[in-house]
């Protein structure tokens, strides 16, 4: 790598020193012909020379303006401020160990939330036309969440409603299972026969339970999660049919997941449903009677059917079940009607909201501190900009250089913060409450990365922007005098002063919310 450097750069003098002869030769020629042109007007050698001088301008600027015309000189000066920015960075490592640090804590932490809100609240249910989806559960009056619903209630809705493709009931499951390793207890569902369908879930290989399974005492199917299959079985497609033993039970395997079923969880726990069973209940069950409210609902609506045209419908047979039958019933319930999206996510969504907000105050904090960091580092680089505004830099120049080392600072906090929300983030997951669906879906991925960098480079311009243009608003005789010391200090301490308070406003608002959410 560095042979190529060398050559790379002889070759890139070489050029030059071409270009620049050429261009020396070309200037004379001018010169000359002006010169002649001078003489044969009546002047002598000494004048036409000095006029033609004149006429032609300032020699050195024209060369400056001629060679940038063969080079890529905003890319060049970009990376003359990078290199630049890099070493006045490393000059003061106090300042940037501490603005890294600061910067880090802000983007990381935004990062890291973001990607739960992403993946919990963004992200679409990873079902086939998940806006048609909706949760039903019975209801009182002022209750709008659903919970849970009877079977012999459920059954009715299914067979008086038109506006609903199908609907599947389910419940928790439990089974030990001893094959292939060792024992094991498994969380999973009992569900309806037309559970998947409704989802719009796919089987990696084998098929949907039939109907004639999902009756009592026929239940003696089942069906795996795809991390199951792997898990302990191998992924061996030559699984289907074998049986395995649940608990005290023996079922036999009729299919596997494409992907686990991890949006909707199992009632009542947080885990991921491993293994399903079918429900196996009927009307004549003792536990499907109309008050035995233990069961979950959710439907898909007709194609072209809107929400509330299928809530109405239900709630106009819900109230003809409670005219039907009183005892079984309160005289208001109502049917509790819900987005799919909304159920999963919607006690959460709130608080995700509130906490992604705080980050966000607390990322404008980190951005005040770096930015009174930054305006007290340019009182000491007063000299330093005095001597190059003096030597012909000017000032949209020396902004651009102060914007470029703020972009750079912010960046390598960015990535920085990057790496602290991958640390965070399986903590910040392990604390989740088990309200929050999709949490194994969590992670950092592109979008979360390229929100990652826009923020950093908002961030640069953000904190950088202020003091650069403080900074490039100097007197040249009085810094060039006073070895860095500038006037204007009462402005810049009335600067500092604002940036202080709205520091302590935004953390006055950050404790408060802290305490609310709390």
């Amino acid at each position: 790598m560095q042979g190529f450097r060398e050559v790379y750069l002889r070759l890139r003098n070489l050029r030059r020193r071409r270009l620049d002869r050429e261009l020396d030769e070309e200037i004379r020629f001018h010169l000359q012909m002006s010169a002649r042109d001078r003489i044969e007007s009546g002047a002598t050698a000494d004048q036409a020379r000095i006029e033609a001088e004149k006429g032609f301008g300032n020699v050195t600027a024209l060369k400056e303006r001629s060679r940038d015309m063969f080079r890529f000189i905003r890319l060049e000066t970009l990376l003359q401020d990078l290199v630049y920015g890099v070493r006045a960075l490393r000059r003061s490592p106090g300042f940037t160990i501490v603005a890294l640090a600061t910067l880090a804590l802000g983007i990381g932490a935004n990062t890291a939330i973001f990607s739960v809100v992403k993946a919990v609240l963004l992200n679409q249910l990873p079902y086939r036309e998940p806006d048609r989806l909706v949760a039903l559960g019975e209801a009182d009056s002022g209750e709008t969440h659903p919970e849970t619903v009877g079977f012999t209630t459920a059954y009715d809705w299914r067979r008086l409603s038109h506006s609903f493709e199908s609907m599947s009931l389910y419940r928790d499951a439990r089974g030990a299972i001893v094959e292939r390793g060792e024992p094991e207890l498994l969380g999973g569902m009992r569900v309806n026969y037309d559970f998947f369908k409704t989802l719009g879930i796919a089987m990696r290989i084998g098929r949907d339970f039939l109907p004639e399974e999902d009756q009592p005492d026929t239940r003696h199917e089942v069906i795996l999660s795809h991390s199951l299959w792997i898990r302990r079985f191998g992924g061996d497609p030559q699984v289907l049919g074998r049986s395995i033993r649940l608990s005290d039970a023996a079922f036999t395997i009729v299919g596997v997941l494409e992907s686990d079923l991890t949006t909707l969880p199992i009632p009542g726990s947080s885990g991921v449903p491993e293994i399903f069973e079918p429900l196996g209940y009927a009307l004549t069950d003792p536990f499907a009677c109309r008050d035995c409210q233990h069961l979950h609902l959710i439907a898909r609506l007709k194609q072209g059917v809107a929400a509330d045209q299928g809530q109405a419908e239900l709630n106009t047979i819900m109230a003809d079940l409670v005219r039907l039958y009183p005892g079984s019933y309160p005289a208001e319930a109502k049917v509790a009607f819900e987005p799919l999206h909304h159920y999963l996510v919607g006690r959460v969504s709130t608080a995700l909201w509130v906490l992604l907000g705080a980050v966000g105050l607390v990322l404008l904090i980190a951005c005040a501190n770096v930015a009174n960091l930054m305006l007290v580092r340019a009182n000491g680089r007063a000299k330093e900009i005095a001597l190059r505004s003096a030597l012909g830099a000017g000032r949209w120049r020396l902004i651009r250089q102060l914007l470029t080392e703020s972009v750079l600072l912010a960046v390598l906090g960015g990535v920085t913060g990057i790496a602290l929300a991958r640390l965070c983030l399986y903590t910040l997951v392990g604390f989740a409450p088990s309200e929050v669906s999709r949490i194994s879906k969590i992670g950092i991925d592109a979008t979360v990365l390229w929100l990652a960098l826009g923020v950093s480079l908002v961030t640069g311009v953000l904190f950088g922007l202020v003091p650069a243009l403080r900074a490039s608003r100097i007197d040249l005789n009085d810094a060039l005098k006073n070895l860095g010391r500038v006037t204007g200090t009462r402005s810049r301490h009335g600067l500092t002063n604002f940036l202080v308070t709205a520091e302590l406003t935004l953390a006055f608002v950050l404790v408060v919310g802290a305490g609310l959410l709390g």
